[in-house]
């Protein structure tokens, strides 16, 4: 019995790679309330399935308790806090299911670490890893494509067709373009690291231009999803590299990851501009590009567009009138909310001493909002760190960081800085989204990450 949920703990861990992309199809709708959606997502079931063959790790567990015993107490106090939370909770249904994922999540983390695969089989996962997101931003590349040419069905979310810029952005199979986004910060930061291996030490059959094209394809496709979040926590995670290699006088590794990035942007940039000539708006290949540079900068940069261009396009409506997109450059509007919202959370904090110290419950922070200045009880924060402060209040924090000192204190020195690199780009999207189904990758691929053999070191596993 033993062997058999052995195999079947190894099957579901070597599936992982693949089930974290779909967070959004397939998708199990169950209802819904004023606050919430119930769906069952891929991930949930997978998590469901590996928590359940992995009891039989409960033995090893408990000797893991052992030998890191400051590390897990301190995680599990935060957790008997975020249950605890429930029962003051704004909104107790909510809090109760965020409270069974936390300790779901938990759990399969614990079992995970409590009973390593070998290196083989992770150096695998990582392959599968790069794979797959190889795969699905080619999945989101057709889908820009399909959109401009006017096919219905995408699953490109609401808000993500060409209608909105003159071009489409880009989901794959997760609810919204900023979490397809954070999907593909760390596979394209491993393919940037191991295409400068292959190309030091000349590893691989045909090096580097099969990889270097996968490479291209994932960092191109994370640029055309187009959420700033996504794409500004990418750049955290590639300057914190960069200064990095620079200062052990790594230059190469730099110059390779500077121009993979800037000639994947440009392509970007290029492929918006080619979408937006060919898309039914009246917006051309120029609109496209001075768009995307709009947005991108917040509206700071603004690119003028040449007279020709200008008495092209009103030629062109005046032959052929055409339908217009939603907005003309940097979408003012999405930022007002995001910031409104993180507004609105902190002062909803702040209402009364309880709520600063214990905050309004774990799940209770949309229904707190709506009572305190009104709305939608389904508005999330969009910013998991105010969310938090939000639910759980200073004491939930103060558990947060000594849970987090606990974990950096397990820091070895065979901790890759890449992974570091991640880690701190993770943190950074924290910033733009609040919540825990739409980025199962950060609580469950990291442990793999974490463990992966041949991030810096010991390469030449990667690159056969």
């Amino acid at each position: 019995m033993k062997k058999w949920l052995n195999k079947a703990r190894l099957a579901l861990l070597s599936s992982l790679p693949i089930v974290v992309f779909f967070t959004n199809f397939p998708l199990i709708r169950l209802g819904e309330n004023s606050s919430m959606y119930f769906e069952i997502s891929l991930p949930m079931i997978w998590l469901a399935t590996f928590d359940l063959v992995s009891l039989a790790e409960l033995p090893n567990i408990i000797k893991l308790f052992k030998k890191y015993s400051k590390a897990i107490l301190a995680s599990c106090i935060l957790i008997f806090w975020l249950v605890l939370s429930c029962l003051w909770s704004a909104n107790p249904l909510r809090g109760t299911l965020t409270a069974g994922l936390i300790v779901a999540i938990a759990f399969a983390v614990m079992s995970f670490f409590a009973d390593l695969p070998n290196k083989k089989f992770l150096v695998r996962e990582a392959r599968l890893f790069i794979g797959t997101s190889f795969g699905v931003s080619a999945f989101c590349i057709m889908q820009g494509i399909l959109d401009v040419y006017g096919a219905q069905h995408n699953l490109l979310c609401e808000g993500c067709h060409y209608q909105t810029l003159g071009f489409p952005h880009s989901n794959g199979f997760a609810i919204e373009p900023q979490f397809m986004g954070n999907l593909l910060i760390a596979p394209c930061i491993l393919s940037l690291d191991i295409l400068y291996k292959k190309i030091k030490l000349k590893k691989g059959k045909g090096w580097p231009f099969g990889f270097a094209f996968m490479t291209f394809i994932q960092i191109l496709a994370l640029f055309i999803c187009f959420s700033r979040g996504a794409i500004y926590s990418f750049a955290v995670a590639v300057l914190l590299v960069a200064a990095h290699d620079i200062y052990h006088k790594k230059y190469m590794h730099t110059v390779i990851y500077i121009t993979t990035i800037i000639i994947s942007f440009a392509c970007g940039l290029l492929t918006q501009g080619i979408w937006a000539e060919i898309s039914p708006t009246s917006e051309g290949f120029f609109d496209g590009i001075s768009r995307s540079i709009n947005q991108l900068t917040l509206g700071k940069i603004s690119l003028p567009q040449p007279q020709s261009a200008q008495n092209l396009d009103a030629k062109m409506a005046i032959l052929e009138p055409q339908e217009e997109s939603m907005f003309d450059g940097y979408i003012e509007e999405s930022t007002n909310v995001r910031l409104d919202l993180n507004k609105n959370a902190l002062a909803a904090w702040k209402q009364s001493p309880k709520t600063i110290l214990f905050g309004v419950g774990l799940g209770g922070a949309g229904r707190a909002i709506a009572t305190y200045r009104g709305g939608y009880e389904r508005e999330i924060v969009q910013n998991e760190f105010f969310s938090l402060l939000l639910e759980i209040g200073l004491v939930g924090w103060i558990l947060i960081f000594a849970a987090a000192y606990q974990l950096v204190k397990l820091h070895n020195k065979q901790t890759s800085f890449i992974f570091i690199a991640i880690i701190a780009a993770y943190f950074a999207s924290m910033a733009f989204y609040s919540g825990i189904t739409n980025v199962w990758h950060i609580y469950l691929f990291t442990p793999v990450l974490y463990v992966l053999p041949g991030i810096r070191r010991t390469k030449a596993h990667m690159l056969k």
